[in-house]
C-alpha cells in the first residue's frame, strides 16, 4: 500500500512535507516512509496510488469526512468509482419547461362615430 501527502503532516516533534511517499507491506527504501513510524489514520489529504491503500482511507475515515475531487486535482479519498456503460446508467425523467404564459392583449374598441345631430 502506498499513499502521498497532499499537504504538510505536523506528527509529534516533526512535520512531514507535502508530496511524501507513505508505504506500507513493501521493503523499506529511502523513498519513502514505512507506515509503521506513523501514527495511523492517515491525514485525509493524503491520497492513496493504490487499491489497497484506497480501501484502507476508507476504513479509517467515516463516509462524512469523504469528499469529491474539484476539478483539475486528482481523486483523493472517495468512494470507489463505477464505471458503467451508457445501457445501465439510470434514466432521469425531467419534466419538460413550463410554456409561458402571457395575459391576451386587450381586444381595441370600436371607433366611436362622431354624434352630429340628427342626420
Amino acid at each position: 500500500m502506498r499513499w502521498q501527502l497532499g499537504g504538510d503532516w505536523p506528527v509529534g516533534a516533526r512535520c512531514i512535507p507535502a508530496a511524501t511517499i507513505i508505504s506500507a507491506g513493501e521493503a523499506p527504501n529511502y523513498q519513502a516512509i514505512p507506515l509503521a513510524e506513523l501514527p495511523k489514520p492517515l491525514p485525509l489529504n493524503a491520497e492513496a496510488l493504490d487499491e489497497d491503500a484506497a480501501l484502507q482511507m476508507l476504513y479509517w475515515h467515516p463516509p462524512e469526512l469523504w469528499h469529491r475531487p474539484h476539478r483539475g486535482h486528482r481523486q483523493t479519498v472517495g468512494p470507489p468509482v463505477v464505471q458503467r456503460k451508457e445501457s445501465e446508467m439510470p434514466k432521469v425523467r425531467s419534466k419538460p419547461p413550463r410554456p409561458i404564459r402571457r395575459r391576451p392583449k386587450p381586444a381595441k374598441k370600436p371607433a366611436r362615430k362622431p354624434n352630429h345631430g340628427d342626420d
